[in-house]
Parts: structure tokens; sequence; C-alpha cells
């Protein structure tokens, strides 16, 4: 687990308490360990004792909650010696339930506690990714949105390397990728999904995205070319979606830009990195490729007009 969403769940924990069991408690298993309990347990534990389960429940909470925490290893210790496999069943099964239910920092916890116990495991990985999905399409925190789409993304792809079987991954980092803007690594997904799973109504479903993802992929390998340095292949590539709906897309316009600009057609260069700028006034690369041409051609009014642009940017962005 990345650590990335550590600070999103510390807080659950903040109002156990952590007491050292009487020796010998538990066939010595945690001897020497604080050991969580809430307000309730340490009630009943006056009256009734303490219950393994109870104590078990409590550790999956906080390793859920904060994998890092200082008796983390000895709780795993113990889960994995008094409970049987079974347990991480359970647990994915009660994240499932508060993923249904609509909790899904609920199922956060839930999922990342048995990725503790058993990091390979594919429903873990698979409920966690989805319970983290959840979190950032709900949230309008821009930071939180961030780390949990990172998050999720990231389980996804695990999911799909570990155990490729799994056909959902595959569906659901498609349309992660797509949502990105990364065309390319969603039309792999999407036909990994339908090597999986050929029928039924996502798969219906797969193949109309791949029908829409038809030119924003061959848009993506034309930008591609001409990061990879083959200007004159990006050029034939992108050139003929000037005409389409493509057109208010400004990577379409930069890559095509950078492209004339490698091949020394300064002209059409201008041209596309102007309209970078007509349709995302703050880009400043274009900026500073503007300025370079110019630069290059003499012009020196225009160069330090865009060098003065970028750097009116390029300081706001600091200053935030």
């Amino acid at each position: 687990m990345t650590g990335r969403l550590d600070g999103y769940f510390r807080d659950r924990v903040k109002d156990m308490a952590f007491v050292e069991l009487a020796l010998g408690a538990l066939g010595g298993l945690l001897d020497g360990v604080p050991v969580p309990l809430d307000a309730k347990d340490v009630r009943d534990s006056a009256e009734k004792g303490l219950d393994a389960g109870r104590i078990a429940k409590n550790m999956v909470k906080v390793i859920g909650c904060d994998p890092s925490f200082p008796y983390a290893h000895s709780y795993v210790g113990f889960i994995r010696t008094a409970f049987d496999e079974k347990l991480i069943s359970m647990i994915c099964s009660d994240g499932l339930g508060a993923l249904v239910d609509g909790k899904a920092k609920d199922a956060c916890v839930f999922f990342r506690a048995a990725l503790v116990l058993d990091p390979k495991s594919a429903d873990a990985m698979y409920g966690y990714a989805r319970a983290c999905r959840d979190v950032y399409a709900d949230s309008e925190d821009d930071t939180e949105i961030g780390n949990f789409k990172a998050e999720s993304i990231e389980y996804f792809e695990k999911l799909t390397m570990e155990h490729p079987e799994v056909a959902e991954g595959h569906y659901y980092l498609g349309y992660g990728y797509m949502n990105m803007g990364l065309y390319v690594k969603a039309e792999i997904a999407f036909r990994d999904f339908l090597e999986r799973s050929p029928e039924g109504e996502e798969a219906t479903e797969v193949r109309e995205r791949l029908a829409q993802l038809r030119d924003p992929v061959a848009i993506e390998k034309g930008c591609n070319e001409v990061i990879a340095g083959r200007y004159e292949n990006g050029i034939e590539a992108l050139e003929k979606y000037l005409g389409t709906g493509a057109k208010t897309w400004w990577p379409l316009h930069y890559y095509l830009g950078v492209a004339y600009m490698m091949t020394g057609d300064d002209d059409q260069a201008i041209e596309r990195f102007r309209n970078v700028l007509r349709l995302n006034a703050s880009h400043v690369e274009s900026m500073e490729e503007l300025a370079g041409i110019y630069s290059r051609l003499g012009e020196k009014e225009l160069e330090e007009k865009y060098r003065r642009k970028a750097a009116l940017v390029q300081t706001g962005a600091e200053a935030r």
C-alpha cells in the first residue's frame, strides 16, 4: 500500500484505548502488546472479560486505518494464528456490504486491512480499487479526488497484472484510463475485458466505447509519433483531424505545432500554437515555443510578448 491515503483514515481510531492484557491472556500471543479497545469493550471487559473476536475486529480496523501502526505486525501475527483463512473472506464481505450501503470509506478500511493480511488477494484488490473509485466519484475536494483516483487506478492495474482472469478489473481500468485521456491504454484494457467476458450487457457497452475511442486513439498515437521524434508520421496522422470535432482538443494543435516547427514550417507551427492558446490560454509550453520561433525569426517584440505571458502564468501558478 502506498500510504497516500493513510491521512484520511487515522482519525477513525483516535478514540480507541490501547491496553496491555495480563501475561498469558489469549495464549500469550499478545504479551507486551497493547491491544485496541473501544468504549464498549472497556465496559464489557469488567463484567464478561475480553472476547478474542472483538479484539481481532478492532485490530482489523486499526490496520485498515493505519497499516504502518507500530503494533500492526503483532496484530497481523495474532489474527493469522488465532483465526483461519476464512477471515479474509469475511473482511472482504464486510467491505462489500459497506460498499453496497454507500459507505465507501468504511469499505476502504475493510479492504485495506484485508490487503495487509493478504497483499495478493484478488477480492481485496478489486474491492479496494472499487471503494476508492466510489470515494473520488462522490467527492468535491480536488486533492481527495486526485489521491483516491491514483490509488484506485494503481490497484486496478495491480489486479489486472496479478489476476488477469478477473474481467471486471480490466473493465474499470478501461474507464479509469479513458477518463484520464489515456485512450490507447483504455482501448487495450477494454479489449482485454472482452477477451475474458465477450457476452452480456457490459460487453455490448464496451464495444460501443471502443467505437467511440477510434479517433481519440488514432490522435493519441499521432501525438506519440511526435513525442518519439517521428515528426512526418505525426503530421500525417494528425492533420486529417483539423477539420473534425477534434479541432477543439488543444493537444492536437500543440503536437502538430511541434511537428511543424521541427520540420521547418514555422508559419504552420505559429498557427497551431496560437490555436492552443485560444483553447487553453495558460498553456506555458506553447508560449515558450512561440517565443523561441519569434526569436529565431528576429521578431523581438513578439518574442518578448510571449516570454512575458509565460512568466506571468508561471508566477501565478507558484503563488497558488
